[in-house]
């Protein structure tokens, strides 16, 4: 059986040459709106995630700030919110939208620069789905202001910090140390087994320390983080996932993905499949 983390359905689509917002805002509400369960789509660009089974979900709000500009507003459980925006090529860019009942993720180049946006829940088990009100993080390439603040590029989620507001977390994913040894001796490049398979980590979202200790919130939906120099952007692998099954993982365009500043170099992939 697989980890809640990696359950539930999801649905992929690549979109090619966008050249207004517009058509992403349109391309995601169908597909969630698609989904088994399905979101609800109460307003226009408003979509509401369906409740998992301990009554939790989540809403996004998409506001087109331009042709080339679009913004996410994520809201929490707890009606806490994080906005976010990043911009499309004015010649067009190939958009991959992921949407699951848990997260819902958009991923392109703007030219050469990594943009997109991301809202994810995360799974707290072993402990109860409800043992905190900390399961969700979000990004995106740029900041309400249009800054492009490279939170996105170096993958730092924004999670509920001690103040008790979404606000960027660098080094707050917890990382293996994939060039050290049992005893912390640097060793090269790991991130392969003996026999050629890629290694593939949950990512675990951390808050704030408490005297000296990270506080763990939990598994963020539908990642998977690996090696890049293993899995570039766009590279497609099947992941098993308990002894039956598997699924497709995708990198995202993030090619300095650094999750806990100790493992620069990673790459982070969504379930396509």
């Amino acid at each position: 059986m697989a980890a809640p983390y990696l359950t539930g359905n999801v649905l992929y689509a690549q979109l090619a040459g966008v050249l207004d917002v517009q058509t992403i805002i349109n391309q995601v509400t169908t597909m969630a709106t698609t989904l088994s369960p399905a979101w609800t789509n109460p307003m226009a660009g408003k979509l509401v995630s369906p409740p998992d089974g301990n009554g939790r979900q989540f809403t996004i709000q998409f506001n087109k700030i331009s042709a080339t500009n679009l913004e996410m507003v994520m809201t929490d459980g707890s009606a806490r919110t994080m906005t976010r925006r990043a911009q499309i090529n004015a010649g067009g860019s190939a958009v991959d939208c992921y949407v699951g009942q848990f997260h819902m993720i958009l991923d392109w180049l703007n030219g050469s620069t990594p943009e997109g946006l991301l809202a994810c829940m995360l799974d707290e088990s072993p402990e109860l789905q409800t043992s905190h009100n900390m399961w969700m993080v979000g990004n995106g390439s740029r900041s309400a202001g249009d800054s492009l603040d490279g939170d996105w590029q170096y993958g730092a989620f924004f999670v509920i910090r001690s103040a008790g507001t979404f606000a960027v977390l660098v080094a707050g994913v917890m990382a293996p140390l994939w060039n050290r040894t049992s005893n912390n001796a640097t060793n090269g490049n790991l991130g392969r087994t003996i026999g050629g398979s890629n290694l593939w980590v949950p990512l675990i979202a951390m808050g704030d320390t408490v005297a000296n200790i990270f506080n763990i919130y939990g598994k963020v939906f539908s990642c998977l983080g690996t090696r890049l120099a293993f899995t570039p952007p766009g590279a497609e692998v099947s992941v098993p996932v308990d002894q039956a099954n598997s699924h497709i993982f995708r990198v995202l365009n993030m090619p300095t993905w650094n999750p806990g500043v100790i493992a620069l170099g990673d790459a982070l992939a969504v379930r396509k499949t």
